[in-house]
C-alpha cells in the first residue's frame, strides 16, 4: 500500500488536485507494479505564511506569475520486431533503455503498445518529451545505445511527431 505525500501552497481547486492524484497514481501503478486502489495520495495545503524557502516566508515575496506549460512533443513509430524477437525488444527496452530515460532532462512518458493480434510483429512506440530538442539531444547523447537495438528491429517507421494540438488532461504533467 504505497502512501505518496503532495504539499501544496493552498488555493488549488478539486479538479487540479483530482489530476495530480491521478498522475501520482497512474506512475506508482506502473512503476511500482501495484494496483491503483491500493495507493493513497494525501494532499496536505499549506498558507503561504507556513512555508518558507531559505530564510524567507513564501507570503514575503510575490507569488510567481501563473504560466501556461507549452504542450509536450509526440513522437509514434511503428517497429517491426517479428514475433520471436519481440521478447527480447522489449527486454532491451526494460534493461537498457528505461534507465538512461528516467534520468534524461525533458522526458516525460513511453508506451508499447502490441496489436490486439498477439501474433504480429509489428510494434507501436509512442513518446512524450517536453520539446522535440529534448528528445533530439536524447537521440545524439545515446546514439551507441540505440544502435543496440539495431541488432532487433528489422524496420522502424515515424508515423507521426509533433506537438501535441490537445490532450484530455493536464497538459503540464
Amino acid at each position: 500500500m504505497p502512501i505518496v505525500r503532495v504539499t501544496l501552497t493552498a488555493g488549488r481547486d478539486e479538479t487540479v488536485k483530482a489530476f495530480i492524484a491521478r498522475g501520482v497514481v497512474d506512475s506508482v501503478a506502473e512503476f511500482a507494479a501495484v494496483s491503483p486502489d491500493g495507493i493513497h495520495v494525501l494532499f496536505t495545503d499549506l498558507e503561504r505564511q507556513a512555508w518558507a524557502i531559505g530564510p524567507r516566508l513564501l507570503s514575503e515575496s510575490q507569488p510567481p506569475p501563473q504560466t501556461v506549460r507549452s504542450m509536450p512533443y509526440q513522437h509514434i513509430t511503428s517497429v517491426e520486431v517479428g514475433h520471436e524477437r519481440r521478447g527480447c525488444y522489449l527486454d532491451w527496452r526494460r534493461t537498457r533503455l528505461y534507465p538512461n530515460l528516467a534520468v534524461t532532462k525533458g522526458f516525460l512518458t513511453t508506451s508499447v503498445v502490441l496489436s490486439e493480434d498477439d501474433e504480429a510483429d509489428r510494434l507501436v512506440v509512442m513518446e512524450r518529451w517536453r520539446t522535440e530538442q529534448a528528445r533530439q539531444e536524447f537521440m545524439s547523447m545515446n546514439a551507441e545505445l540505440l544502435n543496440e537495438a539495431a541488432d532487433i528491429v528489422l524496420d522502424a517507421k515515424t508515423l507521426a511527431s509533433g506537438t501535441v494540438a490537445d490532450t484530455w488532461g493536464n497538459a503540464s504533467r
